[in-house]
């Protein structure tokens, strides 16, 4: 996950510092995508409708997209 977007103002928030890739164990491990802290991520998971139905260019639903077809690239064929 990455930032959390202010919801008043937009604002991007840190919510985890982030660990130098000399300190973690995952420094070796490509990182496929950048999920932001969203509250329509948390009501989808409540309501059982992903996000990507309630709203598919919120910047969640562009992520997991993204994601979901970096997946698929790394697939074999």
């Amino acid at each position: 996950m990455t930032a959390f977007a202010c919801p008043s103002c937009g604002f991007d928030i840190d919510l985890f510092i982030p660990t130098p890739d000399g300190r973690t164990i995952w420094s070796d491990v490509p990182k496929l995508a950048s999920i932001p802290f969203h509250s329509a991520v948390t009501l989808g998971d409540h309501s059982g409708t992903p996000v990507v139905q309630q709203d598919p260019f919120s910047p969640p639903a562009l992520a997991f997209a993204g994601l979901a077809k970096t997946v698929e690239a790394l697939l074999p064929t």
